[in-house]
């Protein structure tokens, strides 16, 4: 049985603001070798939306009001490196209040080099709103907007030099997803990775990868041992071009029946040039979701940004994805379509403000109808930085 919304949230809130305060004062006194800074940003935005709740006719419009806080304290020195952070976002809504909430955030990140090789270690704890959370996976629903999802993570990460042109990563990872609705299901991933990279010249890299992971159901009624294996090229073409190229094979154990097989792949292209960046990405891969399944997810990214001075950009994405998940049945299908047009600049050295227009269509094979939406954000923040 669920944990009551306030319980959950006033545990996982309390258990990481004392982490963050016994570490504030314990990694400090240990690593007098640090330069230690921090930075703040509080910030205030509105959002109109004219399709609050996603759905294909009888749209509702309105307004969030939202109001950011977060606090990071940085240490560095030439092979170190330690970031604390926290933050807490407000949200508000005009009319639809039975949706206001707040979204706490926590992380602690290190990061060490040795004759060896480095030394990595992340953890972190994030509240976000169901409403996008899941939306390339399992797709939108109404009540997805009164929800909030509370992710754990925690991610080591060792890096070996075995010569000169061979490298060894070693990777793992614990994720835990909670949600406050009882139609979604909370889960744990784990993962275990090796990654093996040999560099063929100056400007090639091979990596040849290889994941195991394992899928718990919270509630006991699905578990998947699943993974992938791929090699990954990549190939940086002067100044100007980064590509990477890689294919492999993706695989789900199956407790009855046939195991799960599928090809996986990916390609990713970068174009810098003078103050203009391009980008593009095409890959398929499996993700872990809270329909206690695994999701088949294939996904097209193409995207431009533009710095017009120092103190101005202008960006721009389009993406489309479907979601197939895997041995549900009825079939289930989640198509997402996506854009946004973005501009920022600073007001002051301290304030930064931005204009985003973002727009979503989400169609799922349960009903084949199309759900889209118009929203308009318009942002002001306010940002410190105490050297």
């Amino acid at each position: 049985m669920k944990q009551t919304f306030n319980e959950q949230t006033h545990s996982h809130e309390k258990t990481w603001f004392i982490i963050l305060i016994l570490a504030s004062y314990i990694l400090p006194a240990s690593s007098t070798a640090l330069q230690w800074r921090s930075d703040s940003s509080y910030g205030a935005e509105i959002e109109y939306t004219d399709n609050l709740f996603m759905v294909a006719d009888s749209t509702t419009a309105d307004t969030y009001l939202y109001g950011d806080v977060n606090l990071r304290l940085i240490g560095q020195s030439d092979i170190r490196s330690i970031i604390i952070e926290g933050g807490v976002r407000l949200q508000r809504l005009q009319r639809t209040k039975q949706a206001n909430n707040e979204f706490y955030s926590a992380g602690l990140y290190y990061d060490d080099v040795y004759n060896w090789g480095s030394l990595a270690l992340s953890a972190s704890y994030d509240e976000a709103s169901i409403r996008t959370t899941d939306l390339f996976t399992i797709g939108t629903q109404p009540i997805f907007i009164f929800g909030k999802r509370r992710s754990t993570s925690v991610q080591p990460l060792v890096e070996i030099d075995v010569n000169e042109t061979n490298r060894l990563a070693l990777s793992a990872a614990y994720d835990k997803n909670r949600y406050d609705l009882n139609i979604l299901t909370d889960y744990i991933n784990y993962l275990l990775g090796i990654d093996w990279y040999y560099n063929v010249t100056e400007n090639i890299e091979i990596d040849i990868q290889a994941l195991a992971q394992r899928y718990d159901s919270l509630d006991n009624l699905s578990d998947y041992d699943y993974g992938s294996t791929l090699i990954i090229t990549d190939i940086s073409s002067n100044d100007h071009w980064q590509i990477q190229v890689g294919g492999g094979i993706g695989y789900i154990l199956r407790n009855y029946g046939q195991n799960y097989n599928t090809f996986l792949g990916l390609l990713r292209a970068t174009y810098e040039k003078e103050y203009s960046q391009y980008y593009s990405l095409a890959e398929s891969s499996l993700q872990p979701t809270s329909t206690r399944g695994i999701s088949h997810l294939t996904r097209i990214i193409l995207g431009y940004r533009h710095s017009i001075s120092d103190e101005r950009i202008i960006s721009t994405e389009l993406s489309a994805s479907r979601s197939r998940l895997v041995d549900a049945s009825p079939v289930y299908e989640n198509d997402v379509l996506t854009f946004n047009l973005g501009y920022n600049g600073y007001l002051s050295e301290l304030l930064v403000w931005e204009i985003r227009y973002y727009f979503v269509n989400n169609r799922s094979s349960l009903d084949n109808r199309n759900r889209r939406s118009n929203s308009l954000f318009l942002s002001l923040t306010m940002e410190f930085d105490e050297q």
